[in-house]
């Protein structure tokens, strides 16, 4: 068992890469959730990708499926439009 308590950033990664070599990808959400932390699925570029991950227990996302890069004074107004944060 590897126990850290102090979880830096680099500890986090360890943990996960120990985690995806013993379990596979799919424990990480898991294991996240028993942690307490938040998991964030980078990369949703298709509807697909997007119920994949809520299958796997992801709750936060982000990639192309939702919006392109964007410069910041537009932000405010997408978020207000799309009603992104409110999860609408």
């Amino acid at each position: 068992m590897l126990a850290i308590f102090n979880l830096g950033g680099g500890e986090i990664i360890l943990i996960l890469v120990i985690v995806v070599m013993l379990f596979g990808a799919k424990k990480l959400p898991e294991l996240a959730k028993g942690l307490g932390i938040a998991v964030l699925a980078e990369g949703v570029e298709v509807e697909a990708d997007l119920k994949r991950m809520q299958m796997l227990g992801c709750e936060l996302f982000q990639g192309y499926y939702f919006s392109r890069p964007m410069p910041a004074d537009k932000f405010a107004t997408w978020v207000h439009d799309k009603g992104a944060l409110a999860g609408k």
